[in-house]
């Protein structure tokens, strides 16, 4: 998938675009020890991965249910959790939709997993990769700096820099590559 046809991507999610430009502004000029733009950084680089994980949420569903309707077969817990919608009933008995929070590692895991499956890659474990694990260690830098207790809790390393770049280059490959794949029509 070339960059362009990936931006093209962004297209159909027309928020997807800033959020990335986000991310390469604030990537500009990070060898300068500049605390502020360190955690902006950080932060553009979270909202893109979670925006653009809620945009391939939408997309597995759509491919989910066009596979459901011509298998007959349907996995009503795998379309409730990609929709984060928690039904409950209420006292007069009407169903009442609230947002279910999934914590972010098993939130990625669950749509990168079920992406490479609905594309027939379910083979490849992507999750067992370094930039995986840089990317998770990197959530960690931001809840530390969106959850500060202290002082040492807004600072950021260049260690911690290098963590968010490679796990933030690690989802972009890796939603590029199961984008690339044509849909398991099995």
């Amino acid at each position: 998938m070339t960059i362009g046809e990936y931006l093209g991507f962004h297209g159909e999610h027309g928020y997807l675009t800033p959020l990335i430009e986000d991310c390469i502004i604030d990537a500009s000029d990070l060898s300068e020890v500049d605390q502020r733009q360190r955690r902006g950084y950080i932060r553009a680089v979270f909202a893109y991965v979670e925006a653009q994980t809620c945009c391939l949420k939408r997309r597995i569903i759509k491919e989910l249910l066009a596979k459901s309707y011509k298998d007959r077969e349907f996995n009503l817990h795998k379309l409730a959790l990609l929709c984060e919608d928690l039904p409950t009933v209420d006292q007069t008995g009407k169903i009442k939709i609230s947002g279910r929070y999934l914590p972010f590692k098993g939130n990625i895991a669950f749509t990168i997993r079920t992406f490479a499956e609905i594309r027939g890659c379910s083979d490849i474990d992507v999750l067992s990769d370094d930039g995986w694990d840089q990317l998770i260690k990197a959530s960690k830098v931001r809840d530390r700096i969106m959850h500060p207790k202290g002082k040492k809790d807004i600072s950021i390393t260049d260690d911690e820099v290098e963590s968010t770049t490679k796990g933030f280059f690690w989802y972009i490959k890796t939603v590029c590559e199961f984008l690339s794949v044509e849909v398991n029509e099995d």
